[in-house]
């Protein structure tokens, strides 16, 4: 997804990436359902500030890395 993009469709790009299943791995058990963390790491003030937001209303933790 090249710049620029609407707040639309990072959202959507992101909620269709979170969505997906991770691949399983031969012979290794299922841990437990937690809440995702991502790392955030974007030179753009707007982007970095309002990406954590919409990961938090998908369920997710968020922490922030400016460039």
């Amino acid at each position: 997804m090249s710049k620029p993009f609407s707040r639309e469709a990072l959202a959507a790009k992101m909620r269709h990436v979170l969505d997906a299943p991770a691949p399983a791995m031969p012979g290794a058990a299922t841990p437990p359902r937690e809440r995702p963390s991502i790392l955030v790491v974007e030179d753009d003030t707007l982007v970095r500030l309002t990406t954590p937001e919409m990961l938090a209303d998908l369920g997710h933790g968020a922490l922030e890395a400016g460039a």
